[in-house]
Order: structure tokens, then sequence, then C-alpha cells
């Protein structure tokens, strides 16, 4: 009855998948679906570049600081030595980090061929937010990392330069979804494995036997209620669920070679339902930018620098005491 589901979180952080090829061909791998070649053939000073959009070292080192911090925060550090499959926590998080640096990258590049732009504004805005980032940093911290505020204006400029040509994308999405579409319901069911069976539970039900009652004797020790959003469950199973109004129970209803009896205990989980509206819009808008910008980012060679970046890990960034994108957020947004 029940689909298995993967959830994917996107939002506009620019996480959202996006390595390309390259130039110059040291080794090449496969990752999130491109192929990707490693070269050393970066300016110095940068640790990765599509045409001629640079990101810089600097930029490598806060980003992959701000992913530490992440995960410190719910876990001890020896969640980094530890391992997905054949593939360790923290390799794992840092090509996380090397497909943010590589979508900024091949955005700025977006807008530079589009002639997008930040306003006189906004760049004020920049040099502030760096400044502040700049002085909320020890001189320790500012060397380790390789910082200075020409650099950190640069990274704001491209981050905000990033955000901008999202939005201009997303503005061109119809992500529009109806209150039907996002409805969250709650039943509770009574399967079996044959119709004699369903038939059986069916005349209980009908004798005034109570709907739980029956679940607990049919279901055995499987759970008999169920939260529900569209897509998640078995057609049949969904469209007789979601055909019924609060405290209506449906006939019986073969599902995936079982049978069930369903009751809607409320049709309509109003909070659970606002929330998941604003859920599907979000999914919807960003299934559009990965559609739309999918056609030039597929296009565009990202170099590596593997002479630096396989030197960098997560479980080695240098703690800083700030987080790029809380001061983001804080003065450009």
């Amino acid at each position: 009855m029940k689909k298995r589901i993967i959830k994917s979180k996107k939002n506009k952080s620019f996480i959202i998948l996006g390595i390309v090829t390259v130039a110059i061909i040291v080794y090449g791998i496969f990752f999130n679906g491109h192929f990707v070649y490693f070269t050393t053939g970066v300016p110095s000073g940068n640790v990765m570049r599509a045409e001629n959009e640079n990101i810089s070292e600097m930029a490598a080192n806060i980003f992959l600081s701000d992913e530490k911090s992440l995960y410190e925060q719910v876990a001890d550090d020896e969640v980094f030595t530890k391992s997905i499959g054949n593939v360790s926590i923290d390799d794992y998080l840092k090509s996380n980090v090397e497909s943010r640096l590589s979508r900024i990258a091949t955005l700025n590049l977006y807008a530079q061929k589009h002639g997008i732009s930040l306003s006189h504004v906004k760049n004020n805005e920049i040099a502030i937010a760096a400044n502040a980032y700049y002085q909320a940093l020890t001189d320790e911290q500012k060397k380790a990392i390789g910082a200075d505020v020409s650099k950190l204006e640069d990274l704001f400029r491209q981050y905000a330069i990033a955000d901008e040509v999202a939005d201009i994308l997303y503005s061109k999405s119809d992500y529009e979804v109806s209150a039907d579409e996002a409805r969250v319901i709650s039943v509770q069911y009574i399967t079996a494995d044959s119709k004699e069976k369903i038939e059986e539970a069916s005349s209980k039900l009908l004798s005034g036997k109570n709907f739980s009652d029956v679940a607990l004797e049919y279901n055995g020790n499987s759970d008999y209620t169920v939260e529900m959003k569209r897509g998640q469950f078995d057609k049949a199973f969904e469209d007789a669920a979601y055909a019924l109004s609060s405290g209506q129970t449906s006939g019986i209803v073969e599902s995936q070679g079982r049978f069930y009896i369903i009751k809607c205990s409320s049709d309509n989980e109003q909070a659970k339902t606002d929330a998941n509206l604003v859920l599907l819009r979000e999914q919807r808008k960003n299934e559009y930018f990965e559609s739309q910008f999918a056609k030039f980012e597929n296009n565009i060679f990202v170099e590596v620098n593997n002479g630096i970046w396989k030197k960098k890990s997560v479980q080695g960034a240098t703690s800083l005491p700030v987080r790029f994108e809380s001061f983001y957020e804080q003065y450009l947004k």
C-alpha cells in the first residue's frame, strides 16, 4: 500500500546538484550525473572556475567551515570518520560543498552572459556585510582561511548574483498548487490479504462493532492509522481515502494485492495542509529552476583545482565563529 519515498529538501541556497565538465584534464570522475575533471589549470589562489568566473580558495574554506559547524551541532567530531557505504561522511559533505561552489560559479557565468547585475544599493550592502564578517574573525582565523575584505566582497557579490539569477528564473515559473493538491488527511484502515477476510471484517462493522477494534483484530501488530499526503500511497488506496469526508467509511478497496476498508478521521488537517502547500510550491519552483538552468549549466566546463581541493576536508576546516549564509541573510535579504 505504501510507496517507498525519498524526500529531497531543495532550496535556493544553491546546494542543488551541478558539477559539469572542464578544460584541462588530469583525471575524471562521475559526480551528480555529470563527468567531472580535476585540473591544476585554475589560476593561483582559486579552487574552481567556470570559464572566466573563479571561486577563491577562501570561499572553499568558508563553505567547508560552515558545513563542519552544521554537523558539529548535532554530532561529535567522530562523525567525519564514519562512512555511508564506501564513501566517508567527510568526502560526502565535501562533495556537497563542491557542488554548491560549482553552482555559484555557473550562476554567475549565466548572469554575465545575460546582462544581469546588482543594484548600487545591493553593492553597498555587500561592502557592509563583508566588513562585518571580516571584523567577526580573529587574526588567526583570517590567516587560516586567507580572508581579506576585498575577497569577502567578491564572495558576497557572487552569492548575491547567484541569488538574483535564481529569483529571475523562479519568477518565470508557474508554481501554483491548489489547496486540494496540498490537502493532508488522516485515516484509519482495516486490511486483509483475502477478500473473504475483508468481507468478514466488513460484516462486523455493519453489525455495529467499533472500527478501531476491528482494525486491531485484523491488522495484527500493524498500525491502523495514517496521515496522508498525495503521492505517498498506491493510487487505488489514495483515491478511495481522498474521496471520503470526515467520519465516512469506504467500501472494500483492493490495492497492491491486499484488501482495505478505510475510515476518514479528518479530511483536512488544516495546519499541516498549509505547511504542505508551502513545501509543494517550493518544490515546484525548484523543479522549474532545475529544468531551465540545466539547459545552460550542462554546456559549461567547470574546472576544479585538484592541487588545492584534494588537501581540503570538512573535518580539517577552520572552525569559525560565524556562518556565511547567516551574514548574507542578515545584511542582504
